[in-house]
């Protein structure tokens, strides 16, 4: 298979394309589920793209691979955020290294910023997890975040919205006490294994979106993309049943009392019984409403799980891009069983020798490239 080719388009902050730079040193980025993307980029000081980049532009990579079939197709869209100027070991030539980050980074930029325990602000009582975190959005980052709603600024990110609500129900209690939105976003869709995002929409707009199981992201691709051995599609499978960091009920501890002592919540886990009493504690400095949903998304990390790990193979068939994307459910068989994954997070890298040291770069550039794939176990 050949090297895919990758480009870098810059627009504005209305979305209007001012570059398109194809002359990279070297490129690496991330995207993972309910995860910050990162992208970092490096150029000639020299080349003429370097003028147009600024603070806050939106950058796009974009990468084709033609021995797959594959025309241009988005890997990353995200803001510039930072850049850095170096020389490569000790030779004349310059470099900038640019940093950007992806559209979630917006949610860092604002905190729950409410009174405790006020009903649908900071307190959500019998809610699912998808309607608190899009209420937790709109009334911190969109235009309905304002003082005369009791938050302590105007908090509106300009061309950020959220989507409508879809009927969700539940009986979840949450409360919030000033964590970033981004952070407690991501806690409410751990409760539930649920996946967010923030969808970029022409011109210069961001629309925040949430998937459940009753509204999945992605597609299912389980009787399609399939992983094996004998497919040489898969290298270094890895099939575990270790119980030894097993808990089945977690004791929270929430604040001290004014009378001594600390509010506490005992939290059974589903595999929890007399003969499966693992216990583990938990300090939780939040509201008392919140430390029921705060044991069980630990209980759920410990939980005693069949887990599987394997790196993936680009194989005729089965390429990233083409015939599977970020959020699709895949499955993959090893040693008799079949296991349903979802593709979790996709690394890229392209470069020379010393793409992350910045040595000198042989001339013509050598350019290596690697993707790699891991996924969540499902089933």
């Amino acid at each position: 298979m050949e090297k895919s080719e990758y480009k870098i388009i810059v627009k504005d902050n209305l979305g209007a394309s001012s570059v398109i730079i194809t002359d990279l040193l070297w490129v690496k980025c991330f995207r993972a589920i309910n995860t910050m993307a990162t992208l970092d980029f490096a150029i000639d000081l020299d080349d003429p793209a370097y003028e147009y980049i600024q603070f806050n532009d939106i950058i796009e990579l974009w990468r084709k691979n033609e021995s797959m079939e594959m025309p241009w197709r988005l890997e990353f869209r995200g803001l510039c955020r930072g850049g850095e100027f170096k020389s490569m070991g000790g030779s004349p030539r310059q470099v900038v290294v640019v940093h950007c980050v992806g559209s979630l980074w917006l949610l860092t930029t604002r905190i729950i910023a409410y009174d405790d325990a006020v009903e649908g602000f900071s307190l959500w009582t019998a809610y699912a997890p998808a309607i608190v975190a899009r209420s937790v959005v709109r009334y911190n980052c969109t235009s309905l975040a304002t003082p005369s709603r009791g938050r302590y600024k105007t908090g509106e990110i300009l061309g950020l919205s959220v989507e409508a609500d879809k009927g969700e129900t539940g009986s979840w209690v949450f409360a919030a006490n000033y964590e970033t939105v981004y952070d407690f976003v991501r806690y409410l869709a751990d409760v539930e294994d649920e996946i967010f995002d923030l969808t970029y929409v022409e011109p210069g707009q961001w629309l925040f979106e949430y998937w459940n199981h009753d509204n999945p992201f992605g597609n299912d691709l389980t009787d399609t993309v399939k992983f094996s051995l004998s497919l040489d599609n898969m290298e270094t499978p890895n099939l575990s049943y270790d119980r030894r960091k097993e808990k089945t009920v977690a004791i929270v501890f929430g604040p001290p009392l004014m009378g001594g002592g600390h509010d506490t919540y005992v939290v059974y886990g589903p595999d929890w019984s007399s003969v499966n009493d693992l216990e583990i504690s938990l300090e939780s400095d939040g509201e008392r409403l919140n430390l029921f949903p705060r044991g069980r998304a630990l209980l759920a990390l410990l939980r005693a799980r069949k887990r599987f790990q394997f790196q993936v193979i680009q194989q005729p068939g089965c390429y990233f891009g083409k015939h599977y994307d970020l959020g699709d459910r895949v499955s993959a068989r090893y040693e008799g069983e079949e296991i349903v994954l979802r593709i979790n997070s996709v690394r890229f890298t392209l470069g020379g020798m010393g793409m992350t040291s910045l040595q000198p770069f042989p001339e013509p550039l050598e350019r290596q490239e690697r993707i790699e794939i891991r996924c969540h176990q499902l089933s």
